[in-house]
Formats: C-alpha cells, sequence, structure tokens
C-alpha cells in the first residue's frame, strides 16, 4: 500500500534500526529459489511494516493493459523500506494474499528468457532512483508459487535517505513504513524523521 501523503501518526523512533556500520548494510545470504521457503505463511499472515504485496509492476490487472506510471507503487515501497527497516516485497501477490503471477509483466519483454529481463528492467528502475551504490542494499529472486512466478525483493535499511522522483513535475519525495503502508513524509518532518533514522549522517 502506499499513501501520498504523510499523516500525523506519532513515531516510535526506538524502533527504527540504525546503521552502525557498513557490515550491517550489506544484504545478507538469500536462499536459493526452491519451494523450501515457507511462502504460504509470509503471504497468509499478510502486509505489515516489512511485507508488501504487489500484484503487478506495470500491468494494469483492472484495465488487461500496459500502465507504465504503475511502477513508481514498487519504486515507492523499495524507498520506504530502505528509509526505514528493511523489508520483503512480493511482486505476483495481490492484496487480497492471492498469487497472480507475473505473467502480464513478464509478457511485455520478447527475450525467451523473460525472468532475466524482467530483473535487468526492475533494477535499472531503482539505479535510476537510488543510484547505484545502493543496489548492494536489495536483491532480486524469482520463485515459484502456486505454479505461478513470483518475484522476492529483500530490502536492507539504506546508511543514508534514498527518495524518488516522479516523472511530470511532481516533487522528490521521502517515503517511510508507517504500519502496513508507504507515506511520503512532509516537509516538516523530514528533520526530525532524518535525525532520529540518521542520527550521525
Amino acid at each position: 500500500m502506499v499513501t501520498g501523503s504523510f499523516d500525523a501518526t506519532p513515531y516510535n523512533w526506538l524502533a527504527i534500526r540504525r546503521p552502525v556500520n557498513s557490515a550491517q548494510t550489506r544484504p545478507t545470504p538469500r536462499p536459493a529459489a526452491t519451494g523450501t521457503i515457507p511462502w504460504r505463511t509470509t503471504i497468509v499472515a499478510g502486509e505489515s511494516s516489512t511485507v508488501e504485496f504487489k500484484s503487478s509492476v506495470r500491468w494494469d490487472m483492472r484495465e488487461n493493459r500496459l500502465n507504465e506510471p504503475l511502477k513508481y507503487s514498487v519504486i515507492k515501497t523499495v524507498a520506504a523500506f530502505l528509509n526505514s527497516n528493511g523489508g520483503t516485497l512480493l511482486i505476483g501477490v495481490d492484496d487480497e494474499r492471492k498469487v497472480v503471477g507475473l505473467k502480464g509483466d513478464s509478457g511485455q519483454f520478447k527475450k525467451s528468457d523473460s525472468r532475466d529481463a524482467f530483473e535487468n528492467w526492475l533494477t535499472t528502475q531503482f539505479i535510476e532512483q537510488f543510484g547505484k551504490t545502493a543496489s548492494r542494499l536489495y536483491s532480486l529472486t524469482f520463485h515459484k508459487v502456486d505454479a505461478q512466478d513470483v518475484c522476492r525483493i529483500e530490502v536492507q535499511p539504506s546508511p543514508s535517505p534514498v527518495y524518488v522522483a516522479e516523472k511530470g513535475g511532481k516533487p522528490v519525495q521521502l517515503y517511510i513504513r508507517t504500519g502496513n503502508a508507504s507515506r511520503a513524509v512532509d516537509t516538516r518532518e523530514i528533520i526530525e524523521y532524518s535525525r532520529h533514522r540518521w542520527p550521525h549522517g
């Protein structure tokens, strides 16, 4: 879930993890893309401050067509995880916790290996937004769940703030996780949030 504005809900500042050194910001080893991951438990548990589901990246499931601006919903979620405590984003699972797969998104690529093309395209979107340095803080893997492809994005907390710049003249925004939503931080709140999240930044 991504919301466009920040509310005044008080923060639990002490719950924010603060990277102390570079070792803490390196992604931990990922399990192999096998059926051993407890997907059903993760999906049934639903979204939280560290888990988010997206049915697609840019394929509009309602209108059954390509909708390029939809990608910003995924980008904002990854940014919010980076700016907060990290998290897991599953693409190919809808808000009702139903596994819908990646057929719509994968169908936009003509390569025989659509997974590879999808990963390269999505990684490029993240690099354009967050820079190459931040690429060490997230990883993409693909898994079969209920005979459907699901893309899993694991995100680590960032040692410095990252921002999202949408096209169309929209202002650059800093997103964070509050509950199970990604929210844009109001300008007046950025200084206070940054002071607690990155005290040595």
